[in-house]
């Protein structure tokens, strides 16, 4: 397994353009469960700043479901919102 042996994954994979929703929901969804399986202690995603207010940009929406998916995750995350950024969880 790719991860296999990492202690923190950290997750900045994106498409702003193509197939957004397959690389960053699905994609982050695959990469959660290898990292559980692997027994990979922190996972860390780069997301953006004020995703949450800015939901008429379908990009920014395909964003935030990628943190509700990682929010809902049983892993160890964090998701940074340079300049900002969340705490562990």
């Amino acid at each position: 397994m790719a991860v296999s042996g990492s202690q923190t994954i950290i997750h900045c994979a994106s498409s702003p353009f193509r197939k957004s929703r397959q690389t960053n929901v699905d994609g982050t969804k695959r990469l959660l469960e290898a990292a559980a399986k692997s027994d990979v202690s922190h996972f860390v995603c780069i997301s953006i700043v004020g995703i949450d207010h800015a939901l008429s940009n379908p990009y920014y929406r395909v964003k935030l479901e990628t943190e509700q998916v990682i929010e809902g995750s049983r892993s160890r995350t964090l998701s940074c919102e340079p300049p900002n950024s969340t705490i562990w969880s």
